[in-house]
């Protein structure tokens, strides 16, 4: 028994949800010899009719119902050559993905590559094995059982081998692509099953450093209460390494599922060994990012929380009142009796004599001081001329605030004269000294955001799209793919520093 035979009968076993067909007069079974359809004057199928008629719903749902891409009408022309000819591109990539064959000749010796129009020209160029494997990543989108088992049936017609291990120009693999989706049914279950019976990589890293599990846990979030652990338990069940962090963010599934605030959730990784005291790129740990009480509790002792132990605040409150104070018998008068001597008095000895610690100078203060905040240095604000005569406190009350806090008691410089100034009064005016505010007009900019968004969830969603399309890896001919990347990730650093949120 070949691999697309076993994973032929594998899939017929797991089809176990019912198919649920779009409203329309189009029959729910297919046979070339059937009704269903060959039209007597032209020889012609539905799904080529469908074609012809740029109905792309139409031959979606006939192909998904084993309509035969290849077959041919009376003239000897397949649907592929009809969509490529119009020049229909949603359609020639159906069928392509549906393995339609680009060899098949018409009787004037034509192929549809040679009868498409200008404009889809280049989906011919694609070898077919990138349509096999772009097909069954459509089929795990969809987690469609059903496409993926005619994916293997006509791959094995084609004597041809489906990598359910081929990836996207962004390292998505077919098992990436499932993961991705929030289950909404039990066949999402399924499939991932099957994609891990066939030896999908489970730990496999996407452009991003996300593995599966990262993409389920962050999926689970949108998915039915009833089903949305059930992609997640899979992957764990197949070994999926749970303290794998992205490349990005450095964030594990744990923080994740942290953030999301899902309880049961965070005790499943924790009992699948996930480790709550790694931190993320900004030193962030997955208590950081809890959002109720109960996960931070499990993340406080996930040792009581994996032994089954249940939270504090879930334990019934008693309703038995507590039972009347016994009174306590009182303790004996101690009889009077002779008083103890007055102990002798010792003098104190003397300890050696220690020299007073030598102050600090103004510029060890100050070195120890930009030690302590670095972003100091970079903030843009100056140190006033007469710091010197600042005391160590006020010195850090400045440096640690990045100059938005003078020392009480301290003169300001002052910018511009007051109201009432006049020649020789300049000096004296109102003190309107401010810390510069850079704009993050440009960041919001690069990251394809709008003006002003204060969600953490957005921004980190807008920086993983920026960072996957300008990833070096991903462009490796372009010489200013490096630099786009490097700025998309200082403008959501700079966005996350301004907002107050840990990049």
């Amino acid at each position: 028994m070949t691999r697309c035979d076993a994973g032929k009968i594998l899939i017929t076993r797991h089809l176990a949800a019912p198919w649920e067909d779009p409203p329309g007069p189009v029959p729910s079974t297919y046979s070339p010899s059937a009704q269903f359809g060959t039209l007597e004057a032209l020889g012609e199928t539905q799904l080529i009719k469908a074609v012809r008629q740029n109905d792309l719903r139409t031959a979606q749902y006939l192909l998904e119902h084993r309509a035969d891409p290849n077959e041919k009408d009376g003239f000897g022309e397949t649907a592929l050559m009809e969509a490529a000819a119009q020049g229909q591109p949603n359609l020639c990539k159906l069928l392509l993905e549906s393995l339609a064959n680009v060899g098949y000749r018409s009787p004037t010796k034509l192929r549809a590559q040679d009868l498409a129009a200008d404009h889809v020209k280049h989906f011919f160029n694609m070898p077919q094995s990138y349509w096999h494997d772009r097909g069954l990543r459509l089929a795990a989108r969809q987690h469609n059982l059903r496409r993926a088992a005619l994916l293997l049936e006509r791959a094995k017609q084609d004597k041809q081998e489906v990598d359910v291990n081929g990836a996207d120009g962004n390292g998505f693999t077919p098992l990436h692509v499932c993961a991705a989706r929030a289950p909404d049914s039990d066949e999402s279950r399924l499939f991932t099953r099957w994609l891990l019976d066939e030896k999908a990589t489970v730990n496999a890293t996407n452009l991003l450093g996300e593995t599966p599990l990262i993409l389920a846990t962050r999926a689970s979030a949108d998915a039915q209460k009833s089903l949305r652990l059930s992609i997640v338990k899979l992957l764990l069940k197949s070994r999926a390494a749970v303290n794998t962090s992205d490349s990005v963010l450095h964030e594990t599934p744990l923080m994740e599922a942290a953030g999301i605030g899902d309880s049961e959730l965070v005790l499943t990784l924790l009992r699948a060994g996930a480790e709550s005291a790694r931190c993320s790129a900004s030193g962030q740990s997955a208590l950081d990012f809890a959002l109720n009480d109960e996960v931070k509790w499990m993340l406080k002792n996930p040792m009581q929380a994996t032994s089954g132990s249940p939270w504090p605040s879930r334990q019934p409150n008693s309703r038995v009142p507590p039972p009347p104070p016994q009174p306590q018998p009182q303790p004996q008068q101690p009889q009077p009796g002779p008083r103890p001597p007055f102990p002798s008095f010792v003098p104190k000895q003397p300890g050696p004599k220690t020299l007073p610690k030598k102050p600090q100078t103004y510029s060890e203060r100050l070195q120890s001081l930009l030690a302590k905040y670095p972003g100091f240095a970079g903030s843009g604000v100056e140190m006033p001329s007469h710091a010197w005569q600042w005391s160590h406190e006020e010195l850090e009350l400045f440096i640690g605030s990045m100059g938005q806090f003078w020392p009480p008691g301290r003169a300001r410089p002052s910018m511009k004269p007051g109201p009432t100034a006049g020649a020789g009064a300049a000096g004296r005016g109102r003190d309107v000294w401010e810390r510069p505010k850079p704009s993050l007009r440009p960041h919001y900019q690069v990251l394809g955001v709008a003006d002003g968004t204060r969600d953490q969830q957005t921004l980190k969603r807008a920086y993983r799209q920026a960072a996957l399309k300008w990833h070096p890896d991903k462009n490796p001919n372009d010489p200013h793919a490096a630099a786009n990347f490097q700025k998309a990730c200082n403008a959501f650093e700079q966005i996350c520093k301004a907002l107050g949120f840990n990049a």
